[in-house]
């Protein structure tokens, strides 16, 4: 259960990095130019990325059923 709230909290992340990646990448450098690629916005474009796969991969762990071992004792003679 908690990993499915911290799974969507990494996705909500995600997105709203996605979404405000140009605004914030034309307040940090104002001196690029469509030449150059703006590769800041490909840089924050990249880190929502990662944090939306992350978020899926951490909601996707509720769903699997975890090995359990047995503990056993040896005898020591």
């Amino acid at each position: 259960m908690i990993f499915k709230k911290i799974g969507y909290g990494f996705v909500f992340l995600g997105l709203v990095e996605m979404i405000i990646s140009s605004k914030s990448c034309n307040a940090l450098c104002s001196t690029c130019a469509p030449i150059q690629l703006k590769p800041c916005f490909f840089l924050f474009l990249f880190v929502g990325i990662i944090l939306l796969v992350c978020g899926l991969s951490i909601t996707s762990l509720n769903n699997l059923k975890f090995l359990k071992q047995k503990k056993t004792k040896k005898k020591i003679s």
